[in-house]
């Protein structure tokens, strides 16, 4: 027995001492090597680096976003050695599951801890008494750690010159975290808008909440301080986004910085081949990639990642700096939620054939999916990938091929395969040896749409196959050309206005008052002082509007039970006002009220009939007073050609069941309305 034992502890060191070391250019894929069989507590003692929790990471300098978005680990690293790490940035962003204690963590060369937490909702780790002096940026370093809330009033950050959002929706956080004056300009700290260096007249050019002192970009608003590229440029002011830049050159002040000056010209139609890690490629002929802005793209992707019936209804975006693609964190709508998207790995733009590959990874409620699409261009940009395009550098969406050679008509050296190259054809698309061109306009007979009447530009308006010249009705409206009041236009019925003697649908001024109809605010009515005394856009002479106004009248005022004098409140009452027509059917919502205010709604272009004005109460949170004697209801209504009025109905009870009463009704007839109340 003693003999097995000694053997399987040998094996058992045998396997300890093959272990991988960990350093800082096998740090993160020892991470996610681990996390693949163990993604909840790193304890891969198979894996080559042994379980997570013994490393030995004094190597590692950078831990950058180590973590970040795995959301299931919440594994022990209280043995971890970071004493050499510099950056922590973003190392638990979006770890949802972790709460590890770290305290004994030696964080002491550590100088960024921007995002550290971010999104870590469940972190609120005993870190009171981490050694912070070193650190220069924690911004955002608690933005959405919704259960954070330790005491680290005891932090040294005189070192710190960025804290912007540090705490943004850490809704726990209520901690005193001091209200001193690191800077001694006479601020505090709480108040001061740069903490770190003293400006007592609190100087905020962008008037972002970061003094002048503190702010790098001192004439554009950026209370983030958000620096994708981490080059001391914020995004805001930054002329390179995504490529290091911080001498901001641009040599031909076009504000895109020399390092970001160069087009990929990626906006265009592909063919998407799309690989997933756990499912077969989808492929989609016509993949849409539009330019947003300069070197910035979205493309579409209506079921382009989809793991069953459910998929994205948007595309996403994308970064191109000189052929080097980048995807920011973002969401893909799905309706009803959102598909998380996170950077994988930079994309690539092929610079000869315009193909391009990105790389990324899609969070669903089953899990994350990496991605990798792979789009072919179309060069020519008519919709049709290069791979099955019968004119590839020449647009033809309709890939017209009349002689069925396999190469499209525009590209063809004989389209018609007549034996005439389509340089020197008359006839290019019919094929024609005689070249017969009756006319002599160069277009030949087969394809002439007037053989005897020379029309080199072969109009045809109305596309009956005759040409203009040769056609007795060009717009096909059955009227001749010489009897036609529009010959271009068709217009059977011939209707002229203002008798002109040219067609309305050809008349620029169809009603001859001198305004021109697309300045006209009355087009089919004469009104050449364009009076419009309600300025709504449409002349006196053709304003059909009436306009409704109600209210409460104000405090109502009565003797309750036990003879107790009560003032009703009706702004307790939540009224609509509708407007019905004959048959019963609501035709337009006229207001509504919870906050006695007066409120009008204009009704326009309602046909002519009649029409009922009806109250709606909807809850009525005064009925427990038991008031059953009429409350007034003022209603004020204005017409454009009939005056206007004002009318109290006092059919509405507070004591009586929510529903509705009709209180006018409204008889319209051309221009005029006649309002009659209940």
């Amino acid at each position: 027995m003693k003999k097995i034992i000694t053997l399987l502890t040998l094996f058992y060191c045998v396997i300890i001492n093959a272990q991988t070391p960990i350093t800082q250019a096998n740090f993160k894929t020892a991470i996610n090597t681990c996390l693949t069989t163990n993604p909840v507590d790193g304890f891969c003692i198979t894996s080559e680096y042994g379980e997570m929790t013994s490393w030995d990471v004094s190597q590692v300098t950078d831990m950058s976003a180590a973590f970040k978005n795995i959301r299931s680990f919440n594994g022990d690293l209280s043995s971890w050695d970071v004493s050499n790490v510099t950056d922590m940035s973003e190392m638990f962003s979006g770890a949802t599951a972790f709460n590890q204690y770290i305290s004994n963590w030696d964080v002491s060369n550590v100088t960024d801890m921007s995002e550290m937490f971010e999104n870590a909702t469940a972190f609120n780790g005993y870190i009171n008494y981490w050694y912070v002096g070193n650190v220069t940026n924690m911004a955002q370093m608690f933005s959405g750690a919704t259960a954070f809330n330790e005491d680290i009033s005891y932090w040294n950050v005189s070192n710190v010159t960025n804290m912007a959002q540090m705490f943004y929706e850490a809704t726990a956080f209520n901690q005193d975290i001091g209200n001193g004056d690191a800077d001694d300009d006479g601020i505090l700290d709480s108040e001061d808008n740069c903490i770190v260096v003293a400006n007592p007249n609190q100087l905020d050019t962008d008037n972002d909440g970061i003094g002048d002192l503190c702010d790098v970009c001192v004439d554009v608003a950026n209370p983030d301080q958000q620096d994708t590229d981490n080059d001391g440029i914020p995004d805001s002011c930054d002329v390179c986004l995504h490529i290091p830049n911080p001498n901001q050159l641009d040599t031909d002040n076009d504000g895109i910085g020399d390092s970001c000056d160069c087009s990929s010209n990626l906006a265009g139609v592909y063919k998407l081949v799309v690989q997933r890690d756990n499912g077969p490629d989808v492929i989609f002929e016509n993949e849409i990639i539009t330019e947003v802005r300069p070197g910035y793209y979205k493309t579409t992707s209506i079921y382009r990642w989809a793991l069953g019936s459910i998929a994205p209804d948007q595309g996403f975006n994308f970064y191109d700096a000189c052929g080097t693609l980048t995807v920011p964190e973002q969401s893909l709508a799905q309706g009803y939620y959102s598909n998380k998207v996170y950077s994988y790995a930079d994309g690539s733009v092929d610079q000869v054939t315009g193909d391009l590959v990105i790389k990324y990874i899609v969070e669903f409620n089953s899990g994350p999916v990496e991605v990798i699409a792979t789009y072919y261009k179309d060069n020519d940009g008519d919709g049709i990938n290069k791979d099955i395009d019968n004119c590839v550098d020449v647009a033809n969406p309709n890939q017209l091929d009349t002689d069925n050679d396999g190469i499209g008509d525009l590209c063809d050296a004989d389209a018609d395969a007549d034996g005439i190259e389509s340089d020197s054809d008359n006839c290019i698309v019919v094929a024609n040896p005689n070249q017969l061109d009756t006319d002599n306009d160069g277009i030949g007979d087969l394809c002439d749409v007037c053989v005897d009447v020379a029309n080199p530009n072969q109009l045809d308006t109305d596309n009956d196959g005759i040409g203009d010249l040769c056609d007795t009705d060009i717009d096909n409206d059955g009227i001749e050309n010489d009897s036609d009041n529009c010959v271009d236009v068709a217009n059977p019925n011939q209707l002229d206005s203002d008798n002109d003697g040219i067609g309305d649908v050809c008349d620029t001024d169809i009603d001859n008052d001198g305004v021109e109809n697309y300045q006209d605010n009355c087009v089919d009515n004469a009104n050449a002082n364009q009076l419009d005394a309600d300025n709504n856009g449409i002349g006196d002479v053709c304003d059909d509007t009436i306009t409704f106004k109600t209210n409460w009248s104000g405090n109502y005022t009565f003797t309750g039970p036990g003879s107790t004098e009560i003032t009703v409140d009706f702004c307790n009452i939540d009224l609509d006002v509708l407007l019905y027509d004959a048959t019963g059917s609501m035709v337009r919502f006229l207001g509504a009220t919870s906050s006695c205010l007066e409120i009008g709604t204009t009704a326009q272009g309602l046909p002519d009939g009649d029409y009922y004005v009806v109250i709606e109460v909807s809850e009525n949170d005064l009925l427990g007073f038991g008031l059953t004697e009429p409350v007034p209801v003022r209603v004020a209504y204005n017409t454009t050609h009939s005056g206007s009025g004002t009318f109290t109905n006092n059919s509405f009870t507070l004591g009586s069941p929510t529903g509705q009463t009709t209180i006018a009704t409204v008889t319209k007839s051309g221009y005029n309305f006649t309002v009659t109340p209940m």
